[in-house]
């Protein structure tokens, strides 16, 4: 598989009224083949959705992104114009927002928001677009399309207006989408319509996609690679099965050990949970930032902990000797998952 997006030490800096420069995102290193997809995973304020909008060119001001390499389809995003970033947003890149209510305009219907953005991109005439709209919506499993682009973004339940946003994210083709938290507001049965839609799209058009995500079990469905972040870095990345059946990294460990298990988790047990806070996104990084929050601290987790590559396809930020934890109980087959 071509890689479709990658991402070489992005750094996401936002300067403050205060005089204090945030830094939400600390040197990030992802990539996105064609047909594939990737789960960015982790704590809010982490820096997932951040890093998603600076593949769209929409960090707010005053935000400034940097990277070593910033390319979608080989070609660099660093540094594009206004002019340049329209003609990749919606036509190459599109994104699904985590909240359908907010993203859809209230004072316009369905179908004038489709066809707008068709009109914008494609050189189709207005029925032309309204008929692809229609189609559209039919694929998305919308019944009576043709009537639903009458209708008010407030006139749909949320399942509805969550697949008029895919469909809207669909209408010029993308050779990307970006999915952020697409089924957060939705019931379970709703949520799992909308990521087997997802996954047969892909299927259909070997679109290449990113979602993010809380939920693991979302990761577990749909996602082939998965990239666990922590204060604004990548601390463990992989296929999917290898990270969330053998975390190499503690952080992956306690989100894990968060989540009940069907079959093994005892009704009224305690979950596990990470204690502690996040550090402030300020400063220069000087320790490991997960160290003061780590039940396995040490000496030498006092000094900046790079991205280190494993066998595999793994990586991991972490000093800790990957020997150790496979010696511990539950971890028996972490030696053959990271061989």
């Amino acid at each position: 598989m071509s890689a479709l997006i990658e991402l070489q030490d992005l750094r996401i800096t936002i300067p403050t009224a205060q005089g204090r420069v945030l830094q939400p995102v600390r040197g990030i290193d992802l990539s996105v083949a064609r047909g594939e997809t990737l789960a960015i995973v982790g704590e809010s304020g982490c820096g997932k959705s951040l890093t998603a909008l600076s593949l769209m060119g929409l960090v707010p001001k005053p935000g400034k992104v940097s990277a070593k390499r910033l390319a979608f389809a080989e070609r660099s995003l660093i540094d594009l114009s206004e002019a340049e970033w329209r003609q990749l947003r919606g036509p190459r890149i599109a994104m699904i927002f985590q909240d359908p209510m907010t993203s859809l305009d209230p004072c316009y219907t369905i179908g004038s928001q489709m066809t707008e953005v068709m009109r914008t991109h494609l050189s189709i005439t207005g029925r032309q677009a309204r008929e692809r709209a229609v189609s559209l919506l039919a694929r998305v499993g919308i019944p009576s399309p043709a009537a639903r682009l009458e209708h008010y973004p407030h006139q749909l339940s949320g399942g509805l207006r969550q697949r008029v946003m895919i469909a809207m994210a669909l209408s010029c083709d993308p050779d990307l989408i970006i999915a952020d938290e697409p089924t957060t507001a939705l019931d379970v049965t709703t949520q799992a319509q909308i990521l087997g839609l997802l996954a047969r799209l892909q299927d259909e058009t070997g679109v290449g996609i990113i979602l993010i995500t809380h939920d693991l079990g979302v990761v577990a469905t749909m996602a082939h690679r998965v990239a666990v972040m922590y204060a604004g870095q990548v601390v463990e990345a992989g296929d999917t099965a290898s990270v969330l059946t053998a975390p190499a990294h503690p952080y992956t460990e306690g989100l894990l050990q968060a989540i009940p298990t069907p079959g093994r988790t005892a009704r009224g047990a305690l979950l596990g949970s990470i204690p502690g806070i996040v550090p402030p996104p300020t400063g220069t990084v000087e320790t490991c930032l997960f160290m003061e929050r780590c039940p396995y601290a040490r000496p030498a987790c006092a000094v900046p902990v790079p991205l280190v590559p494993l066998a595999g396809g793994r990586a991991m930020r972490c000093v800790r000797p990957l020997a150790e934890r496979a010696a511990e109980p539950g971890y028996e087959a972490l030696s053959e998952v990271l061989s």
